[in-house]
């Protein structure tokens, strides 16, 4: 593979990634304020609810899928030695679990 090549590959790979992330982080977001903001007769038990299947479920699927171009492109650029790229790689397979765990911690809080 040539460096022009290696370049878009890599740059595809973080526009999925971002894409991916941004698009359910905003998602997830969105559905929590909405829950918490809906008044209701029981919104622990709506907080509760979301929390089990929307933030665990659809958030641990969504942010592993997020998790799969970044762990390519960390291992294609640490094969690479591209310090740059492995710095932005590094910080994408980190970044979902920081997410996701905070959504639950949020989440567990508001219930």
């Amino acid at each position: 593979m040539s460096n022009k090549t290696k370049s878009k590959f890599l740059l595809a790979l973080k526009l999925i990634f971002a894409l991916i992330y941004i698009g359910l982080t905003i998602w997830l977001a969105w559905g929590l304020i909405d829950v918490v903001a809906t008044p209701s007769e029981n919104t622990s038990l709506s907080v509760a609810l979301y929390l089990s299947f929307v933030i665990i479920i659809f958030g641990v699927i969504g942010y592993a899928i997020a998790l799969i171009p970044a762990i390519i492109g960390l291992i294609a650029t640490i094969i690479k030695r591209d310090r740059g790229n492995i710095i932005f790689f590094l910080c994408a397979v980190i970044l979902p679990i920081i997410t996701e765990v905070i959504f639950i911690l949020l989440g567990k809080a508001l219930a």
